[in-house]
């Protein structure tokens, strides 16, 4: 299966690294710096000219939201009637009418798919050939893309908002120490909540703050 991805900023870089050993890979982008590097990183074919993508079976189109539907336009001009293009800018909503545009939303970070930790990509309709692809970033599930954009964003949101919080009240503290804590016990934190798999530390401290009654996993 021949995969395109449009777009090498930081998602569709990610995306890159790791679909390049599943599929024959192009990427494009208008950036002819961003071209070089792909080409030199991952040894796969990089170009800046959307012609080059005339023959592929699935598009990852990874541009921000405002040149979706000028990109996506072209692209329908190029590519076989078979082929499908993902529309992976969070929460928006193609004007093309066309049923080969597909909404995806990304729940996860460029930085941490890059990594190798599984994403989830919600996408309707659940296109097989793009199934196939995603598939090999993490899960798949066919629902609402802009219910994920609103999940995206509150979580974001609450977030970025603890950052702050953290960064003031901790503001005479050596940066070193903050940051630890923010890289290495925030994020872990998180993984744990959002497992289930809290430890005592953090039972104790969920009970203090009456979020969780003593005893209970």
């Amino acid at each position: 299966m021949r995969v395109t991805i449009v777009g090498a900023g930081k998602l569709g870089k990610s995306m890159a690294v790791r679909l390049a050993p599943h599929f024959e890979l192009v990427v494009i982008d208008s950036d002819a710096r961003r071209v070089a590097e792909v080409r030199e990183e991952l040894a796969v074919r990089a170009s800046g000219d959307l012609r080059d993508a005339a023959e592929s079976d699935v598009v990852l189109l990874a541009v921000p939201a405002e040149s979706i539907d000028e990109v996506g336009q072209k692209l329908l001009s190029l590519l076989p009637a078979e082929a499908f293009v993902a529309d992976m800018a969070t929460g928006h909503v193609s004007s093309l009418g066309s049923n080969r545009i597909v909404s995806c939303t990304v729940i996860g970070h460029a930085i941490e798919i890059q990594r190798g930790t599984p994403a989830v990509f919600v996408i309707r309709p659940a296109v097989p050939s793009l199934v196939s692809v995603l598939s090999h970033l993490g899960d798949v599930l066919e629902g609402d893309p802009i219910a994920a954009a609103i999940t995206n964003r509150a979580v974001c949101t609450a977030i970025a908002r603890a950052y702050r919080d953290i960064t003031q009240d901790l503001g005479s503290f050596d940066p070193r120490l903050i940051r630890a804590a923010l890289v290495n016990m925030g994020a872990g934190t998180l993984k744990a909540l959002a497992d289930g798999q809290a430890g005592p530390f953090l039972k104790r401290l969920l009970q203090e703050m009456g979020l969780q009654r003593e005893g209970r996993e």
